[in-house]
């Protein structure tokens, strides 16, 4: 990537930290509620247009599956459906989805979504979640290609970048000195899949170097896996059964 479109991304990051910093504050005088509460049809009630969405949700893991699908996947799929008409009414609306590195360890089982049968298993649940963003960012963007690619879908995932995330393992936490990238660098896919007009519909977007774990964003594959167009399909509808939304 050349100075320029590193500048660019770097430049954007800081303009949409001072943004958010604005906006939550209006949100809490129009609303008279904390920015946290804030929920989708009120949003919609007082937005008259909304340009784009950062759909990211990490729980902590560690207190259980259904907490990681609630947080990970359901609570996007619901968000996204509340918000869609608003979206729809903005020219030019995207929709960016937060997933992970770690959706290559994600296998859905639809007889035991949730883990209640099965022994827990911190990193496949987690796996199962971000695999999930990815089914569902994919299968929106079939829908909408449908009705004319709008509003656009992306994907990005921050490589391996040091936040809280790892917090709860020792191990993670000090492997971060030697594969972690800092936070200023990690979103920079986001950004990327947020702002860059040559994006596409579905592309997927992380760090280009050391794996995809570290470096400016580019787009690149998931797992073949996440491409399974029979599986999205089937979690789309469960997800519809599951918060009562369509759309």
């Amino acid at each position: 990537m050349n100075q320029a479109l590193k500048l660019k991304w770097h430049s954007i990051y800081g303009q949409i930290l001072f943004e958010r910093k604005v906006h939550e504050a209006w949100l809490q005088v129009k609303a008279n509620k904390g920015a946290g509460g804030i929920e989708g049809e009120t949003l919609v009630s007082y937005e008259k247009k909304l340009d784009w969405i950062h759909i990211n949700g990490n729980a902590d893991n560690s207190t259980g599956a259904a907490i990681d699908q609630i947080y990970n996947h359901l609570g996007h799929f619901a968000l996204t459906g509340l918000l869609m008409p608003l979206l729809k009414k903005t020219e030019g609306s995207r929709i960016v989805v937060l997933s992970s590195l770690g959706h290559t360890m994600g296998k859905l089982d639809f007889e035991d979504l949730n883990w209640e049968a099965r022994k827990y298993d911190t990193q496949k649940a987690y796996g199962d979640s971000k695999i999930a963003n990815l089914y569902f960012t994919y299968e929106l963007a079939r829908r909408l290609k449908r009705e004319g690619d709008h509003p656009r879908i992306t994907a990005a995932h921050p490589g391996w970048t040091a936040t809280d995330l790892q917090r709860n393992s020792a191990f993670m936490s000090g492997m971060n000195r030697f594969f972690a990238q800092r936070v200023h660098m990690g979103v920079l896919p986001t950004l990327r899949a947020a702002f860059d007009e040559e994006a596409k519909a579905g592309d997927f977007f992380g760090p280009s170097k050391l794996m995809n774990m570290r470096g400016y964003p580019v787009a690149h594959s998931s797992n073949k896996l996440s491409y399974d167009e029979t599986i999205a399909r089937e979690l789309w509808q469960r997800s519809e059964e599951m918060t009562g939304i369509k759309f």
